[in-house]
C-alpha cells in the first residue's frame, strides 16, 4: 500500500452483495441496432433509387421486416429493463427466490447464448 486515499469511483461499479449479481441484457444492443440500420438502409435506397426508376420504391416494403423486428427489440429490450419494469430482474429473483434454502444455485452464465 502506498497510503494514497482509497478511489470511492472505481468502487461505484462494483457490486455491494455477491448475493444479488447484476446481469447483461439478455437483448444485445448490437442486434437491434443491426435491424434499425438496415431497414434505414433500404428504406433510404428505395427513395433514392425511385427517383430515377419509381417501380423502386417497392424496396421499402423489403425494409419492413427488419423495421419490425428493430421494434419487437427495442420495445422488449425497454421491458426487460430497469425503465421498462425490470422483468429480466424480476425473473432472476423469482429463480433464486424459489430455491429457497432447501439448496445451492449455481449461476452458469448462458446469457451469452441470449438474443
Amino acid at each position: 500500500m502506498t497510503g494514497e486515499p482509497l478511489d470511492d469511483t472505481r468502487l461505484a461499479a462494483v457490486p455491494r452483495s455477491s448475493e444479488h449479481p447484476v446481469y447483461p441484457m439478455w437483448i444485445r444492443w448490437k442486434r437491434t441496432v443491426f435491424f434499425w440500420l438496415a431497414g434505414g438502409g433500404l428504406v433510404a435506397a428505395g427513395v433514392v433509387l425511385s427517383i430515377f426508376w419509381p417501380p423502386a420504391m417497392a424496396v421499402v416494403l423489403l425494409a419492413l421486416p427488419f423495421l419490425y423486428i428493430g421494434v419487437v427489440l427495442t420495445l422488449a429490450s425497454y421491458r426487460l429493463g430497469p425503465r421498462g419494469g425490470d422483468f429480466q430482474g424480476t425473473i432472476h429473483r423469482l429463480l433464486i427466490d424459489s430455491v429457497d434454502e432447501r439448496g445451492r444455485l449455481l449461476d452458469v452464465a448462458a446469457a451469452a447464448g441470449s438474443c
